[in-house]
């Protein structure tokens, strides 16, 4: 079977556009045929992911975050509980009286409320 592009036209990022990907299928309808498939489907996007990542541009990127933090000698700041929880707002962010913004854990990752 010959390779169908794929058109990422919803995602107008820079690293891909468009990934060349084998549509998996098979003739037997039974649950080994469809576990099959869902392997090949699972090398595939491998594959999409190797062809995104070299359509990514070079050049030189930095962790603005890690720079704000090395002034500070706060240990709230630097510990475990904002690195990884990321419960707790940045120090320099601020909100007016009348505003409140919170994260949150969601089942599908974190969730943002600003009121």
């Amino acid at each position: 079977m010959p390779p169908y592009p794929y058109l990422a036209t919803d995602y107008d990022g820079a690293a891909a556009h468009a990934a060349i990907f084998m549509v998996q299928w098979k003739r037997e309808g039974d649950s080994l045929a469809r576990y099959l498939v869902r392997i090949g489907e699972m090398t595939e996007s491998l594959k999409i992911i190797q062809q995104a990542l070299e359509g990514v541009p070079g050049g030189p990127y930095e962790y603005f975050e890690m720079r704000r933090f090395e002034g500070l000698k706060d240990p709230e700041w630097n510990g475990f509980e904002y690195r990884f929880i990321s419960k707790k707002p940045s120090p320099t962010f601020e909100l007016s009286k009348e505003e409140l913004y919170m994260r949150v854990e969601a089942p599908k990752g974190e969730l943002v409320i600003f009121l």
